[in-house]
């Protein structure tokens, strides 16, 4: 069987028929009919007749019916000649047969193969697509982190200005409050120079009552002539009063000159402080030139004038005293106004480099997300790409998958031929085997 199956794959000679105990046909071999032709040219013939078991059966049936009578020579002769005949034809159409079939299966292993190179090309520039989507990936990964760490980094600096808006407006508050301290201050102020002009005004009525006073000296004066010419011996107590009054007026210049300096730093009033003090050294001046010229005439009356000049130092004392508070209040006022306004400077500058800042950061942000909109856009590109891509992958692997089919049913059905042809052959040793036995011994 396996020698008769290889030489039907292998166009098979005629000895080998001959060896594989199957007689050569006696007649040449007919020629190929338009049925033959229509069959070996069809892709898909359909199942040919099983000659061999008609043949067996016509062979068979009269001999079964006779029944041990005997059969002619010419009668053997003639169905051995017809079963030649049809073992020709059924060996020419499975020889067709086969060739179809290996052109069929050659030319599917040529397109397998297209397909296969096809597809491996196909599945590099998947990878290298995937690759440059991966990478694409990670650059819009990080971009995205950027993006993040920026919004942080712009929400951080938000709140900070929001904290520098918020420390401003307390500032505002605070030089909202320091203004009405200020003004306050201002009309502390004014109050104090309205008492500083009533008290003026109180002194130039005692300067006018001391005025009075002089002029009624001096129309005693002729009267207290005549009596200083007495009171020589008491001139020594006149000296030492006038050393005494020496003293407290050069006291009095001295805390006159302290209390202008002091005045002079304040620059709202400096100029009419210093001119009003001047007035009164000079009044002064004049007095204690009057003084002296009337230092005779005095000591009649030195108890008076002591009591005066008691009263009078008391009053210069208070008056020191107060132009010292006052002075003490302005200068707290201007250190304070100084201070205030630095702090309102120093806020205006962090203000200033704030807002900057801000508007350095918006534009860094800006441009970042230009950036990243144009990632975006090459992502989204790339992804076009790799979608096109795999459906041109996938089309390509439904081409193979149907060619693989294709394959698998040609395959299948070669397979199916060649147990058609097992079992042809098998039915033709069979016949063999029963015409061996149907011989006539001579």
């Amino acid at each position: 069987m396996c020698r008769m199956r290889q030489g039907i794959r292998h166009n098979v000679s005629m000895s080998t028929l001959v060896h594989s105990n199957i007689l050569p046909p006696t007649e040449p071999p007919p020629q190929p009919t338009a049925t033959t032709e229509k069959m070996s040219a069809d892709p898909e013939p359909l199942q040919p007749p099983n000659l061999f078991k008609e043949a067996l059966h016509q062979h068979i049936a009269p001999s079964r019916r006779r029944k041990g009578k005997a059969v002619s020579s010419h009668h053997l002769t003639g169905d051995a000649a017809s079963l030649g005949e049809q073992m020709q034809h059924l060996k020419q159409f499975y020889e067709d047969r086969v060739v179809a079939l290996t052109q069929r299966c050659t030319e599917a292993e040529t397109k397998l193969g297209v397909l296969t190179s096809e597809r491996s090309a196909v599945d590099s520039q998947v990878l290298q697509l995937q690759a440059l989507a991966e990478s694409q990936h990670e650059k819009l990964t990080t971009a995205g982190d950027e993006y993040a760490s920026l919004v942080a980094w712009c929400r951080e600096r938000e709140a900070h200005c929001h904290r520098i808006e918020a420390a401003l407006a307390a500032a505002d508050a605070l030089n909202q409050t320091l203004v009405s301290q200020i003004e306050a201050l201002d009309a502390e102020r004014r109050a104090v120079e309205v008492e500083w002009s009533r008290q003026r005004d109180a002194w130039s009525h005692r300067q006018d009552e001391l005025d009075a006073s002089m002029q009624h000296l001096l129309r005693s004066q002729s009267v207290l002539r005549n009596d200083i010419l007495t009171k020589d011996a008491t001139m020594g107590d006149l000296q030492r009063a006038r050393d005494d009054v020496e003293a407290r007026w050069l006291h009095l210049q001295s805390v006159n000159a302290a209390l202008v300096e002091e005045i002079t730093k304040l620059k709202h009033r400096g100029i009419a402080l210093e001119g009003q003090i001047q007035m009164e050294a000079e009044y002064r001046k004049a007095t204690a030139a009057q003084v002296e010229a009337l230092t005779e005439q005095v000591h009649a009356e030195r108890r008076d004038r002591q009591a005066v000049a008691m009263q009078h130092q008391l009053e210069s004392q208070t008056q020191r005293r107060e132009f010292r508070d006052r002075d003490m209040a302005c200068r707290d006022l201007s250190h304070r106004c100084q201070r205030l306004t630095n702090d309102l400077v120093v806020a205006t500058i962090r203000y200033e480099k704030a807002e900057a800042a801000l508007e350095h950061m918006l534009g860094g942000m800006e441009a970042r997300k230009d950036d990243v909109r144009k990632l975006k856009g090459d992502v989204q590109k790339l992804e076009g790409k790799v979608a096109d891509a795999r459906a041109a992958v996938e089309g390509k692997e439904m081409a193979l998958a149907a060619a693989k089919r294709e394959l698998s049913d040609i395959q299948t059905r070669v397979v199916a031929e060649e147990a058609q042809k097992l079992d042809a052959l098998k039915d033709v040793v069979a016949l063999n085997q029963r015409r061996r036995c149907c011989r006539p011994r001579f």
